[in-house]
């Protein structure tokens, strides 16, 4: 019950964070950095320290793009967060780039890793499920889950690739 609250909130700060006409452009580097700290600030205490970081950025996006990324980032961030090694030392590393094709959207953390044989079809759960939707059915995007390091098995790394529009701006870099 906590967890779907929880989740309920952060994706109603999303809403909130992003009210705006879906044509408008969000800054949305800015709007990772807000989510990535309520995410933070919402799930970690003194008995349970996580250490999150952002790196890269995409600049503005259109808030038809935005938005739906936004929630998905919530729930990669909650899972992670979630499946972090316990105690102290837990990290989870957001980072968000622009390639001469995609949108990427990439989310590790240094927890147990993924299960042998896990499917994102058969054995998502309810944050997944919504990830899945968000970026497969409404973007057109994928959703790629994995080891997060080949040499080493524990943490799990989960990339989000949603197409770019041909209006985007090529950064190089």
């Amino acid at each position: 019950v906590a967890q779907s609250a929880r989740r309920i909130g952060s994706i109603a700060i999303v809403h909130e964070t992003l009210a705006t006409d879906a044509t408008d452009e969000v800054d949305f580097d800015s709007v990772v950095r807000r989510v990535v700290k309520l995410v933070q600030e919402g799930l970690t205490s003194p008995d349970r320290p996580l250490r999150v970081e952002v790196n890269g950025g995409v600049g503005e996006l259109p808030g038809e793009v935005a938005m739906p990324l936004a929630v998905a980032l919530v729930e990669l961030v909650q899972n992670a967060v979630d499946h972090a090694r316990p105690g102290a030392g837990a990290s989870v590393e957001v980072e968000v780039a622009r390639d001469h094709r995609d949108l990427v959207v990439r989310v590790r953390d240094d927890g147990a890793g993924v299960p042998d044989g896990f499917s994102l079809d058969r054995d998502a759960g309810l944050g997944l499920a919504i990830v899945r939707t968000f970026v497969v059915s409404d973007l057109g995007g994928t959703i790629t889950i994995g080891a997060a390091r080949a040499a080493d098995p524990r943490g799990t790394l989960v990339e989000i690739r949603v197409p770019r529009r041909r209006s985007d701006p090529v950064v190089v870099g």
